[in-house]
């Protein structure tokens, strides 16, 4: 009797050490999809700014009424990439260990889609999306247009002496968004945006979902 008490205490110490274990794991991935969301939330705010940028750009009234300073800032956002900056570090580590430290089939379920179609499903978007913005950066730097693409916030004072003196006049500015080019550049990064805009939904409901189940597997443990 004795020893069979013994092996059951040593037992019930493996599962509180093994519990112990989930627990930390399932916290970290939570940290890691709240991260997520809160990027996704952010990226859907940037991406309807931009949306908007474009939709005037695209607009001759709208251009003709603008200040020149307004068009130096609408041009330059239409230079950045917008990557996907993923937190999937704990998922990631677990490989094996998946099955023994998730043991509810929906959660483990619920994180291999997130984290292999999802996350693919985005990535793939992402990749079109960065070819396409290369495409705009190389044309935006090309004569007569040159634009300086970015902020000049963190730059040394040397170089943005530099650069204020390629700021584009009006006539530039007003020869860009009537430029064909440049246009149809814009208008694929209208089409680029409205599926960004789709694609990042997903990823926020998907990620907002399997936080739930994170949060009932942390309570099922506790």
């Amino acid at each position: 009797v004795g020893l069979t008490i013994s092996f059951m205490i040593d037992e019930w110490r493996d599962d509180i050490k093994l519990d112990d274990k989930r627990q930390a794991i399932l916290s970290s991935i939570r940290l890691d999809l709240e991260e997520d969301a809160a990027w996704t939330v952010n990226s859907l705010k940037w991406n309807t700014e931009r949306i908007q940028v474009v939709t005037e750009l695209l607009d001759p009234e709208i251009v003709e009424a603008s200040e020149t300073d307004s068009l130096i800032h609408s041009v330059r956002k239409t230079f950045p990439y917008h990557g996907f900056f993923n937190q999937g570090y704990t998922f990631e580590s677990l490989t094996m260990e998946l099955t023994t430290l998730v043991t509810n089939p929906e959660l483990r379920s619920a994180l291999n889609n997130y984290y292999h179609q999802t996350y693919e499903f985005i990535r793939s978007n992402e990749r079109i999306s960065y070819d396409f913005s290369m495409d705009r950066h190389a044309y935006l730097r090309s004569a007569p247009f040159v634009v300086p693409p970015f902020g000049t916030k963190n730059m040394p004072s040397a170089v943005i002496k530099h650069l204020d003196q390629y700021q584009p006049t009006r006539e530039q500015l007003l020869s860009l968004t009537t430029d064909p080019i440049y246009r149809n550049q814009l208008r694929q990064l209208l089409r680029d945006c409205l599926s960004m805009g789709g694609s990042l939904n997903r990823l926020l409901k998907e990620a907002s979902k399997t936080i739930d189940l994170v949060n009932q597997e942390i309570e099922s443990i506790e």
